[in-house]
């Protein structure tokens, strides 16, 4: 599964040449090669489509299910990239530390309702800051930057 995998990723052409070769589907031209792997998201397209125009041993000895699980993973990468890149998001925001029994009176930026939920919250993360309701996406940019700067401080002291 994986080299037929490979195999569709490394096959790229022209979204001109992919309209030509399967009738009735409607690609948009971004003037990059599309893979053979990335033409499946698009509906009309069928794993068989590809693989006929293909002509490749690997492929068309493939099982029906190795088929089915590459139709499906093709289907659905857009979708799969997006839950990764939130994922990789999430992480990085709960990596992003707040300073400890920081008081955000001091951040005259926040809201006084913001200040009083941090205040009571005490959230150590972002991530965290960022689940509590009321704080804004203004609030967590502040948060954001009160974090770097706390960084760069700590990296200075060490120093």
């Amino acid at each position: 599964m994986e080299k037929a995998h490979e195999i569709m990723l490394d096959h790229k052409m022209s979204a001109s040449k992919w309209a030509n070769q399967l009738s009735g589907v409607t690609i948009a031209n971004d003037y990059k090669p599309k893979s053979a792997f990335e033409m499946m998201k698009y509906n009309k397209v069928k794993i068989e489509d590809i693989i006929a125009i293909m002509d490749n041993p690997i492929l068309n000895d493939l099982p029906r299910r190795v088929k089915q699980k590459l139709q499906v993973q093709g289907s659905y990468q857009g979708f799969i990239s997006k839950e990764n890149a939130y994922i990789r998001a999430f992480k990085a925001d709960e990596s992003l530390t707040l300073p400890l029994n920081f008081n955000y009176k001091n951040a005259p930026t926040l809201s006084t309702e913001v200040v009083n939920l941090l205040n009571e919250v005490k959230p150590e993360t972002i991530g965290q800051a960022r689940r509590i309701q009321g704080v804004t996406p203004a609030a967590i940019f502040e948060l954001y930057r009160i974090s770097k700067q706390q960084q760069r401080l700590s990296k200075s002291e060490e120093n």
